[in-house]
């Protein structure tokens, strides 16, 4: 079960958190109703993404076990077949499927099959092209955001979105940055090849700055629904530096969700904004 719960990327989930983002900055955390039809719009994107992966590790699979820590993964160590890898996506398909038809929102599951065409096309092609590979990712937390908004019949601030597209430049670009480092020999995947590190560690900063630029407009003249949210600005500041000093200091690879749920003092930066946000709403 370990082996399988790791091969759908259960906990990669995490990333999914973004849909929940229109909710409560629309300030209707309170609609029972619309917090079920996002709950949906985060099975169906998880649902969604782990086919992806499966796809991908199915892909890769030969790739992978001459990679220094990809060869562990379930498929390229061979602790799961191929074969049932595949009847994993078939099944996961068919969930996928009747969850939609239960949703009955057409938008939804739109957007998150242009999410599966476009990493589709990330796995077999765009992911070997530089900078593309990157803002191929970004996209993808801009589709979840769009997905949360359509779940619960919004309009996303245009600040919001610039945040979010900046912001996962930022960590797009700092992974990459990471397996850069890391990288020893020339068996690594080509894209890591055409980047240096110098020209990562110039597009993280111009993202980085470009961060908390958005972010700060979002929350003085982004017309935001929560009042005061100026103050979580600072938080949003020490988390993105956070994050930076670890991508400089060897201790991580750069993977946003292994950063989040290995690094206590970043979980607790992020928890001081969870808390500073529902306190704004509720005064």
């Amino acid at each position: 079960m370990k082996s399988y719960l790791k091969l759908l990327r259960v906990k990669h989930y995490i990333k999914n958190g973004f849909i929940f983002v229109p909710l409560i900055f629309s300030m209707n955390y309170t609609n029972l109703n619309l917090w079920v039809n996002t709950i949906y719009a985060f099975i169906l994107f998880s649902i969604m993404a782990s086919i992806i992966y499966v796809i991908n590790d199915i892909v890769d699979v030969e790739k992978d076990r001459q990679h220094a820590t990809k060869k562990n993964r379930p498929l390229a160590s061979k602790k799961i077949s191929i074969t049932s890898a595949k009847i994993l996506v078939c099944v996961l398909i068919v969930i996928f499927t009747l969850i939609s038809i239960l949703v009955k929102n057409n938008a939804v599951v739109f957007i998150t099959l242009a999410y599966f065409i476009m990493n589709i096309a990330y796995s077999f092609k765009l992911k070997n092209i530089v900078i593309i590979d990157v803002f191929i990712i970004s996209m993808g937390f801009l589709l979840r955001v769009f997905a949360g908004a359509a779940a619960i019949d919004v309009v996303v601030s245009e600040w919001l979105l610039l945040t979010t597209f900046a912001i996962s430049l930022f960590l797009g670009f700092g992974k990459r940055y990471g397996e850069k480092k890391r990288m020893k020999s020339k068996t690594s995947r080509q894209v890591l090849m055409d980047y240096s590190l110098e020209s990562l560690k110039c597009f993280m900063q111009v993202s980085l700055t470009l961060t908390i630029v958005f972010y700060s407009l979002y929350a003085t003249i982004g017309h935001s629904s929560i009042n005061n949210v100026v103050f979580t600005v600072p938080i949003v500041v020490i988390a993105i530096f956070r994050y930076y000093m670890l991508l400089e200091s060897d201790i991580i690879d750069g993977d946003p969700t292994e950063v989040i749920l290995n690094d206590i003092v970043l979980q607790l930066i992020v928890l001081s904004y969870v808390i500073l946000v529902g306190f704004l709403i509720v005064v």
